[in-house]
């Protein structure tokens, strides 16, 4: 949406109008991240009035009266559009959920979100706290509107030609990579490339489902007649469709809580997409076991190898909420568990130390990242740093170590406390 004259509303500048190279989330001299795409469909839409949506747009500076109603376009019921290119749609008979209710979504293309952050610094608003706001809204209406994420793009770019073109062909075409997406069924193009005098890409994965492009952002600007300020400029975006991207859209969120590194973190989604490995003599099944590429990995820097990849490979269950946050968590052991831990504590006193040690060796190894949005939302609430899930393991390991190391422990910790009159519970 064009507009001519920028507008002040409340003391929010909004500014307007588009701006094709405006700086991305993360800004570095020559490699640098953004998220590029944002889409989730959700209930119970009310219209303009809708409360959750009003307030959605006021945390990303946009002006509610920026919009225009587009009904009937592509057949949908509802079809609004705000500054800069934020859609609102929804209502076709044939995304009705499995109970018959209208689905609706709300839309956010590259474009937006760097307006958004062009908002943001217009505004002296940090960047990453205002994402913040934006994804602790998202994640409080997730039970009450069913919100499930359609599409969440990530994306690294290179204005160094650290990795160049040929390179890229020649590891691609010799089939020196490695990936855990899979084809679709009977899809004859997993691996896709286009190389002409205006576009050069490469895709790995399904075109519907979750890929990862390698592309030419320079080529793809030149195109559409938009000034470039740079003379290389190549983009590596992974995008996530559907229960992935309710996944990726978890771990953005413990990037925007706190202070886990939002370059890393999307380096390190693009890394569990696909590593592109040194040249060797390994077949297709077995080059996983190929040493990843020097290169690749100086492109992708320090980033987060996730251990745990259940986001990538398993159905997303049930979205956490606010009700099911740590506070729940701690009434339920409370509540559940207080008696049997009771029970085994006065019947098995030597070994209580062994309990401990053992539930918390079966926590670490369930625990997945997207458990990690539950306690840094919890430890966050309370003024604490939120954790990784490295971090949070190895402080857990230490701990087992402790216990298993210091039979007694507990019983010592009590005795320090009551004296020798501890000793009438532990030799009865």
């Amino acid at each position: 949406m064009e507009k001519e004259e920028n507008k002040k509303e409340n003391g929010i500048l909004f500014e307007v109008g588009r701006v094709s190279n405006t700086r991305p989330t993360s800004d570095f001299k020559y490699l640098r991240v953004c998220v590029d795409y944002l889409k989730f469909r959700f209930l119970n839409y009310k219209g303009l009035d809708d409360e959750f949506i009003k307030e959605l747009l006021k945390k990303l500076f946009v002006p509610l009266d920026s919009v225009t109603n587009e009904k009937g376009k592509a057949m949908f019921k509802v079809f609004y559009t705000f500054d800069e290119e934020i859609f609102v749609f929804g209502g076709r008979e044939r995304e009705r959920d499995e109970f018959g209710n209208d689905t609706f979504f709300f839309e956010m293309k590259g474009h937006a979100l760097r307006m958004f952050e062009l908002r943001c610094r217009n505004n002296e608003v940090d960047i990453e706290k205002a994402y913040r706001d934006v994804f602790r809204l998202i994640y409080e209406n997730v039970s009450l509107r069913k919100i499930k994420f359609k599409r969440i793009d990530v994306a690294k770019d290179d204005f160094s030609n650290m990795i160049t073109k040929e390179e890229y062909d020649h590891k691609f075409e010799k089939g020196f990579y490695s990936s855990c997406l899979k084809a679709k069924e009977n899809e004859k193009e997993f691996l896709g490339s286009i190389k002409t005098k205006t576009g050069w890409s490469w895709r790995i994965g399904s075109r519907a489902g979750t890929h990862v492009m390698f592309y030419d952002k320079l080529l793809e600007r030149e195109k559409k007649k938009e000034k470039v300020p740079y003379n290389n400029w190549l983009r590596v975006e992974a995008r996530f469709k559907d229960e992935k991207a309710d996944m990726v859209f978890y771990q953005l969120f413990n990037v925007f809580l706190g202070n886990i590194g939002l370059m890393e973190t999307i380096s390190g989604l693009i890394y569990n997409l696909v590593q592109i490995k040194e040249d060797n003599g390994y077949g297709k099944k077995d080059m996983y076991k190929a040493n990843d590429w020097n290169k690749w990995l100086d492109f992708l820097g320090k980033f987060n190898k996730f251990e745990d990849s259940s986001f990538l490979e398993i159905k997303t269950e049930e979205p956490l909420t606010e009700d099911i946050k740590m506070k729940k968590t701690i009434m339920w052991l409370e509540d559940v568990t207080s008696l049997a831990f009771t029970e085994y504590y006065l019947s098995n006193l030597d070994n209580f130390d062994i309990l401990i040690a053992n539930l918390l060796k079966k926590g670490i190894y369930k625990m997945k990242n997207k458990d990690l949005v539950k306690i840094n939302y919890y430890r966050v609430s309370k003024g604490k740093d939120p954790l990784d899930i490295v971090t949070a393991k190895k402080y857990v390991e230490s701990k087992i170590r402790y216990l298993e190391n210091n039979p007694g422990a507990i019983y010592q910790s009590a005795k320090s406390f009551f004296g020798d009159d501890v000793n009438v519970i532990y030799n009865s």
